[in-house]
């Protein structure tokens, strides 16, 4: 989606979070005047529903259109999320849009939208007409969590418990009898680190030991992006930290524990989550962890819409994400808006997470830098889990119009002079403006592929024009589009 959209939609998320519903639905309405492509048209209407709903108003009509909307934008996975969140809104009229996500899982294989899919058909046995019907669900359900390439206990246990009412109710016995047995005998074992990581993820380095090339290739891909030296600095020193005390362990020298947690703050789109991937590589390289596996959530992922669910949710993505770097951006969203607010309760889980899995679970929090301290502040917890603090800055002028010489370097782009000119002058405004909501590497993203389009509208009718180089006016249109 384009930065301004994601700035509206951000703010209305936060202005309900803060029970602001009168700021949310303004903002909702900015949202749904700006949008452009059908995307981002069907993110406004759930976001105008979600507020709808919050309103005490029927919500119902829109919460359909923006499914649609998302279905034929071939959002897949956002569709099966607003079904399962409409479904559990309007259990009575939400059996259409159940027999639709159910269609939509015959495309999708176990490894996609996991919990979602289960959700999906757990709702839908117990929303069927007949007990056979119910059964049927349940059983699909447990198939899919068989088949998960990461097993997820809750959603296992769950789908089990489900099939087993559903096998009493359609009096099948040896069908309950099997369940049963199945949840007494524990939901299938998670699965060893090396089999749950990436097939490309090699075997990790024996325990104190460190896989030198797998770091030095990492470290070498760290020093090779754009700008931010301090935060290159920090990692370089965690990554010594940990190869000296590997080295003092190996010759019986007291070690103290070191918390490998980390937070990261800076504005948008200045390599947060690529450094979390690379610092990934590199404690999977230093045999800290058992995968170089990242697992991106957030607050949605976490908190669950009712009492009782959070903390199970916030367990079963901590139980996914283990033996590699758990990824939460927006961490701030996590503070209690009010009592009312179950981000306390994933908070609290997660904090004790992070201790009590310390040695196979990273986790990074990440977000813009008040709404952070202020989340640190909101909770002692976090200080004394999380002992390194990476600080990202927004890009400089020059940082950014690199930025964008590799992208169209990467597209087999070249620029002419004029355009080089341009775009150190286009950089320069863009820092100058200082806008909140600026999105730095998304930003030239952006100015990247208009200036395509622009270079196309330019060269599509001449014959024998150059197809590779961009020049002056394409960016410059760039820089004025929409």
């Amino acid at each position: 989606m384009d930065d301004r959209i994601e700035y509206l939609q951000r703010a209305a998320l936060e202005a309900l979070r803060s029970g602001d519903v009168p700021g949310a639905a303004g903002l909702a309405a900015r949202m749904r005047a700006a949008a452009a492509t059908p995307v981002e048209r069907a993110e406004s209407l759930w976001l105008s529903s979600q507020v709808a709903r919050m309103s005490g108003e029927d919500a119902s009509s829109e919460e359909r259109e923006a499914i649609a909307g998302a279905r034929a934008a071939g959002r897949i996975d956002r569709a099966l999320a607003w079904t399962l969140r409409a479904a559990e809104g309007d259990p009575e009229g939400s059996d259409d849009l159940l027999e639709a996500a159910r269609a939509d899982l015959a495309h999708l294989a176990p490894g996609a939208n996991d919990a979602v899919a289960v959700g999906i058909l757990l709702r839908s046995s117990e929303r069927a007409a007949t007990p056979a019907e119910a059964l049927a669900h349940a059983h699909a359900a447990a198939d899919w969590t068989e088949r998960m390439p990461t097993a997820r206990r809750d959603l296992r246990e769950a789908a089990l418990t489900r099939t087993a009412r559903a096998a009493d109710a359609a009096g099948e016995r040896e069908a309950a009898a099997e369940a049963r047995r199945a949840l007494a005998g524990g939901a299938r074992d998670a699965p060893r680190a090396e089999e749950a990581a990436p097939a490309s993820t090699p075997p990790a380095p024996a325990a104190g030991g460190v896989d030198e090339d797998g770091l030095r290739a990492a470290l070498a891909d760290l020093d090779a992006l754009v700008g931010l030296g301090p935060v290159k600095e920090q990692v370089h020193g965690l990554s010594a930290l940990v190869r000296v005390q590997q080295r003092r362990a190996a010759l019986g020298r007291r070690v103290p524990r070191i918390s490998l947690h980390c937070l990261f703050t800076g504005p948008p789109g200045t390599g947060k989550t690529t450094v979390a991937r690379l610092i990934a590589r590199i404690y999977r390289a230093l045999g800290v962890i058992a995968t170089d596996r990242l697992t991106e959530v957030d607050r949605a992922d976490l908190v669950a819409p009712y009492i009782g669910q959070t903390a199970a949710r916030t367990d079963a993505v901590c139980d996914a994400a283990r033996d590699g770097v758990l990824f939460i951006d927006e961490a701030y969203a996590l503070a209690p808006a009010s009592a009312e607010d179950f981000g306390h309760e994933a908070l609290a889980t997660l904090l004790k997470r992070m201790e009590d899995d310390r040695d196979r679970l990273v986790v990074v929090l990440a977000g813009y830098e008040d709404e952070m301290e202020a989340l640190v502040a909101s909770n002692p917890g976090i200080e004394s889990r999380i002992s390194t603090v990476l600080r990202f800055a927004s890009y400089a002028p020059d940082e950014l119009a690199e930025i964008f010489r590799r992208m169209a370097a990467a597209s087999d782009y070249a620029l002419a002079p004029g355009a080089e000119t341009a775009l150190a002058r286009i950089a320069k405004d863009m820092v100058a403006r200082d806008d909140p909501g600026f999105g730095n590497a998304r930003a030239m993203r952006n100015l990247f592929e208009d200036a395509l389009i622009a270079h196309a509208l330019r060269v599509a009718d001449i014959e024998d024009a150059d197809l590779s180089t961009l020049d002056a006016p394409d960016l410059e249109r760039a820089a004025t589009a929409p």
